[in-house]
């Protein structure tokens, strides 16, 4: 995360979120529970989401989802 911002050379925040998708098991198993959302106000906004650990892409697809209800640009 610190390399990508170091290339970014805009005024940025950044916020962090934690979800789960495992529910203590090996593989995603189907709801994404948000453990910690953002708590930045991102309406109007762009927003970046960067993932850490990329799988099936299903707690990224659910959390972007549960985003865009805050209205970004």
């Amino acid at each position: 995360m610190a390399d990508l911002v170091r290339q970014i050379d805009l005024p940025m925040e950044i916020d962090f979120a934690r979800l789960s998708s495992y529910q203590n098991a090996d593989t995603p198993q189907g709801a994404v529970k948000i453990i910690q959302d953002i708590t930045t106000n991102i309406s109007g906004r762009h927003v970046l989401l960067v993932d850490d650990i990329l799988d099936t892409g299903q707690s990224l697809k659910a959390y972007r989802q549960h985003l865009e209800t805050r209205h970004p640009a």
